[in-house]
């Protein structure tokens, strides 16, 4: 769960990154029988990198922005990390020894 406060912000900005559109112009053409069909695009950020995508976001919206998708970020990481620990735990146990090493009142 804490993780997840670092985890959201990070892949949200990363995600908002990837959907930018390269074209700056906003317009794209297609062809389509023969004919030319142009539309607007929607997702024409002008992101910088991923500290700029941060502030202007930051700016614009606030700090709520930063944690869109945080109950869907922990929703998956709670069961793939018990998963994980289980599968840990049930692999770990059949390969590792109990051994006691006695060092006077010492026990290990």
């Amino acid at each position: 769960m804490g993780g997840a406060l670092v985890e959201t912000p990070i892949d949200l900005l990363k995600s908002k990154i990837q959907i930018q559109t390269a074209n700056r112009e906003n317009v794209y053409t297609v062809q389509y029988h023969n004919q030319s069909i142009q539309f607007l695009s929607y997702f024409c950020n002008s992101f910088k990198g991923v500290i700029d995508a941060g502030k202007q976001i930051y700016s614009k919206y606030g700090v709520r922005a930063l944690y869109q998708g945080f109950v869907s970020t922990c929703m998956r990481n709670l069961p793939a990390f018990g998963a994980y620990f289980a599968a840990f735990e049930a692999t770990k146990r059949p390969f590792t020894t109990r051994t006691i090493y006695n060092f006077g009142k010492l026990e290990i």
